[in-house]
């Protein structure tokens, strides 16, 4: 359901975290060397430019989507004359979906999301969707899980997770891009500069909530508190 454009952004930003999430482990273990360090810091200087790239262009595409509104929301108006064809969309949209992910996902959860995954809100096709089929749902999902490890064997235990971290935070961000246009599209009245931005504003904070916790990762291997002082033995 996702156009191409910000179908690409949307991959290329789950990678992106989950680069980090996996340094984040790595210093963590306890065993991060100050080699491994060093190279933690360079991979995140260039997450860093790779995420300011990445949100300029979701920028570029939200503005696109709003500037076309009367026109999408037409559109939309007139499938939604048509409920088999809107429940198929939403069938389509959380085929690898649960009720958990529209409720614990990542974003779900920030301040200002709420009216996107809200079961009362834009998102209720997609809740009765995830709910109704849930079982055949997980089973897909476990499907596509079956195949890429068929097409791409993950022999070790890490790349396995590696793996399923990729497919979380891919359907992750496929969810927020989806909410938001649901959300988007279903006002009566043309969005407010408020409700128009809610897309980036997700992203960006999402991405200074992980920046964040790599920064305190970072300082705990160093033996250092953020602020720069030292630990206490």
């Amino acid at each position: 359901m996702l156009e191409g454009q910000v179908e690409e952004v949307a991959a290329a930003l789950s990678r992106v975290c989950v680069m980090r999430a996996l340094d984040i482990r790595t210093l963590g273990s306890g065993s991060c060397t100050s080699e491994e360090r060093h190279a933690c810091r360079r991979r995140e200087a260039w997450r860093e430019r790779r995420e300011a790239e990445l949100l300029e262009r979701l920028g570029a595409w939200q503005a696109k989507f709003v500037g076309d509104w009367e026109g999408r929301a037409a559109a939309w108006r007139r499938r939604g004359q048509a409920l088999r064809e809107v429940e198929e969309d939403c069938w389509a949209a959380t085929s690898h979906v649960t009720p958990a992910d529209l409720v614990l996902g990542p974003f779900a959860r920030l301040d200002g999301c709420s009216r996107l995954f809200s079961p009362l809100g834009p998102c209720a096709g997609l809740f009765r969707a995830a709910a109704q089929r849930a079982a055949d749902g997980t089973g897909r999902r476990d499907e596509t899980a079956a195949l890429a490890q068929h097409a791409c064997p993950a022999t070790t235990p890490e790349a396995r997770r590696t793996r399923r971290l990729l497919l979380q935070s891919r359907r992750a961000w496929r969810l927020l891009v989806l909410a938001w246009s649901l959300f988007i599209l279903t006002q009566k009245e043309r969005p407010s500069r408020a409700d128009c931005s809610l897309l980036t504003l997700a992203a960006e904070q999402f991405l200074r909530m992980q920046r964040r916790e790599f920064n305190e990762a970072l300082a705990a291997a160093a033996g250092r508190r953020p602020g720069g002082g030292l630990l206490s033995a």
